[in-house]
Order: C-alpha cells, then sequence, then structure tokens
C-alpha cells in the first residue's frame, strides 16, 4: 500500500511541474531539453536478515548486519526545464550495476554457518529538483527505484561438503538526494559534469532459502547510500523555449 501511494504521489508532483514549467516561459541553458549520459559510482549499504531454525520451538532472531560495498556505473537519460526565473526540474531514468557485496559468520545450533548479500543491478526513476547559480546546478532528487540483491547462505553441517544455498530477488525502494552540476565549456557547451550523493530505503521483503533440519532465511531489510560521478550531453534544446531566445543564446 505504501509503495502504491509514493508512486501516485510522485507521478502527481512530475505532471505538477511539468505543467508549471511548460506554462512560463522557458530559457535555454547547458541544462535544458533532453540529455543522456553515464556515471561511476561508489555503493555503502547495509541489509539485516532474519533466521528461523527448523524443528525447533523459537522466535525467529536477526542475524549481524551486513554492510556491502563496491562500486558501479550506468546511464541515465531525462528532460531539463528551466524556468526564466532559473528554477530547474528534470524528470530522469537510469539503470545500473553493482559489485557492492559482503558476508558475515554465525553460529547456529552449534554449527558454523555464513550469509553473503550482494547488490547486481538497480533501475530508477527520478525527478530532480533545483535552481541555477549562473551556469551551475544545484538541485535535490526524489525517486523511486527497483534493485536486484542476491542472498547466499552456506552451512557448514558436513566436514568438507557445506550446503550453499541462494535467492535472487527484486526489492522496491524510495530515494533521496542532492547534487551539483555544470556545463564543462572548455570542451563543450552541451557537456556537463557532476557529482550526486542518494540513500535509499528499501521494502522489507521475504526470502525463501532453507537449510534442511537446520535453519532458514526468511526476512530481509536493506538501504544504500552512493555517491556518483556523472557525466552528461544534451541532445536537442529545450522544446518548449520560445524561438527567439534560443536564436540569441546561441549568438
Amino acid at each position: 500500500m505504501f509503495w502504491n501511494r509514493l508512486c501516485i504521489l510522485l507521478l502527481f508532483v512530475v505532471a505538477l511541474i511539468c505543467e508549471l514549467t511548460t506554462s512560463v516561459y522557458a530559457r535555454e541553458t547547458a541544462h535544458s531539453g533532453i540529455y543522456a549520459g553515464g556515471f561511476i559510482n561508489v555503493v555503502s549499504g547495509k541489509t539485516e536478515l532474519t533466521r528461523e531454525l527448523i524443528n525447533v520451538n523459537s522466535s525467529p532472531q536477526k542475524l549481524p548486519s551486513i554492510r556491502p560495498k563496491g562500486f558501479g556505473g550506468g546511464l541515465f537519460a531525462g528532460y531539463g526545464f528551466v524556468t526564466e526565473g532559473m528554477l530547474y526540474f528534470a524528470p530522469e531514468i537510469y539503470g545500473s550495476f553493482s559489485t557492492a557485496d559482503d558476508s558475515t559468520q554465525f553460529k547456529t545450533t552449534g554449527i558454523d554457518a555464513s550469509i553473503k548479500t550482494s547488490l547486481e543491478s538497480t533501475f530508477g526513476f527520478a525527478g530532480r529538483f533545483g535552481v541555477l547559480l549562473g551556469d551551475a546546478l544545484t538541485y535535490a532528487k526524489l525517486g523511486i527505484v527497483t534493485s536486484k540483491w542476491k542472498v547466499r547462505s552456506i552451512e557448514n553441517s558436513t566436514p568438507n561438503s557445506p550446503d550453499s544455498r541462494s535467492s535472487t530477488k527484486t526489492f522496491k525502494g524510495f530515494e533521496i538526494g542532492a547534487g551539483v552540476a555544470a556545463p564543462a565549456s572548455i570542451i563543450n557547451d552541451n557537456l556537463v559534469f557532476g557529482t550526486e550523493y542518494s540513500f535509499t530505503k528499501y521494502q522489507s521483503e521475504s526470502l525463501k532459502i532453507t537449510h534442511p533440519n537446520k535453519f532458514k532465511i526468511t526476512n530481509m531489510k536493506a538501504n544504500t547510500h552512493t555517491i556518483s560521478l556523472r557525466v552528461s550531453y544534451k541532445i536537442t534544446g529545450d522544446l518548449f523555449s520560445q524561438p527567439n531566445e534560443r536564436r540569441r543564446d546561441s549568438l
């Protein structure tokens, strides 16, 4: 229910801002119009898993927190609106891969075991809201994401023959963030470099990883912090700016 409400709210905000920004006099800048680019990032997160013993009357137990970390990268595309008052809005989609992972060891009923969580890929949709200070852009970001996480559990009750089981599942979440960007005018006025921070909180998801007669992993919570370096290229100008404004900026 929360996820559905968040999606509806975000789509409503995007539609409202698009209507407002296109109804006022739009300004042509390096940040307006259709753009596309790529990014590299550093990811650090936290995952919490719940374990239940099999054939034992006990309550679910939380395992030690796992803190995956690693590098990643991806592609993005969007459309930037800039008003005459230098306010900025851009709906943006992106996709990324990640190498972030980590593991922890624990004992269950006297048996050594370990578990590893890995963030593999993410797809997202976000709105970026900001203001231009000269050619520089500062903005906040609000979005929704779906990410593929892999969980691998190993128990070592049998010497030299560990029981390894895994599950890959898609987690839904929301993200907030902030960033700065500016055109690389020395190279090309349409080339924009920037940096961005984002925090992603995922909904708790159930898992089905069972080691027969031993234990099972039943639930996982996750969140991530990401710092990205971005570069993009403006493909077209703002379709909503007036022709004479575009001509003046091109002189």
